[in-house]
């Protein structure tokens, strides 16, 4: 049946379009899948995030809710001090474009080395809950 289908459109001299039905599939799918992963680069991680208090060994003593970071846009705020997030890297950098801080995206902790190490932690994860005061 598709060599007679095939033998017809060479017979008429037309020219068969659904080589080109994989092609366009494919493209579709690409172009969803990237606005998916472009929305969840963009979407992802937001919230207000606080300071935790860490013990000598570096576990979690408690969280600090008078620390706040918080997410305007693509700007983080840190008490007065603004810092830029990239979406692609994940990370945070000042106006100068120095890396200076990262999301742990296991974990939802922003560590952030701008002069002291401090971590922050998203305040609807379950570890902000297990060690609020």
């Amino acid at each position: 049946m598709q060599e007679t289908k095939y033998a017809g459109y060479r017979i008429l001299n037309k020219v068969d379009h659904s080589i080109w039905i994989l092609p366009i599939i494919l493209l579709g799918l690409f172009i969803v899948v990237s606005i998916q992963i472009d929305n969840n680069m963009k979407t992802s991680y937001r919230g207000d995030y606080y300071a935790l208090i860490l013990n000598s060994d570096r576990t979690i003593k408690q969280v600090n809710e008078n620390d706040k970071l918080s997410f305007q846009n693509q700007e983080i705020i840190v008490g007065n001090k603004r810092y830029r997030y990239d979406n692609v890297s994940i990370t945070v950098r000042n106006m100068d474009d120095v890396n200076i801080g990262e999301i742990n995206t296991s974990s939802k902790i922003i560590v952030m080395k701008d002069g002291d190490t401090k971590y922050y932690i998203l305040k609807d994860s379950a570890i902000y809950n297990q060690y609020k005061k």
